[in-house]
């Protein structure tokens, strides 16, 4: 009797873990659920050649904008410095720091996200950006994932 009870205890708390604990699978980035990874980049300091940012661009066939993620990596994890993350569409303007399209600030983990303006349907237009970690981790992309 007591054997059961505790064979049923057990599985009642292991259900109600897998019902509040996310997998990673199903774990939502930083831009939010809908948006889907489109791509990674790495981008290495200038001085010692060791990988300090990705820089990460999402896409949302929902809400048809995009969104970028600046991340500090490896040694430049963890450490408050100078980060900044800015994407808008092509043959915009730059956007104005610190908006929707741009954030900037002393970060340890990563800069973002920042999305594409409200209104501006994406889904056959090229994207810019500009990334940075620090003073020589910089990283810039025009015309980018074109439709």
């Amino acid at each position: 009797m007591i054997k059961n009870a505790f064979i049923k205890a057990g599985t009642a708390i292991g259900l109600f873990l897998m019902v509040i604990v996310p997998s990673p699978v199903q774990a939502a980035n930083h831009c939010g659920s809908g948006y889907a990874l489109v791509e990674k980049y790495s981008a290495y300091n200038d001085v010692t050649d060791k990988l300090e940012m990705y820089a990460e661009l999402y896409y949302s066939s929902g809400a048809r904008r995009n969104c970028l993620v600046a991340s500090h990596a490896g040694a430049s994890v963890g450490k408050a410095t100078y980060t900044v993350a800015a994407i808008w569409p092509a043959n915009y303007a730059v956007p104005a720091c610190n908006s929707v399209g741009c954030d900037t600030g002393t970060y340890s983990q990563y800069a973002g996200p920042v999305y594409t303006p409200a209104g501006v349907n994406m889904s056959g237009r090229c994207v810019n950006f500009e990334a940075a970690v620090g003073a020589n981790t910089y990283m810039v992309r025009r015309n980018v994932h074109c439709g």
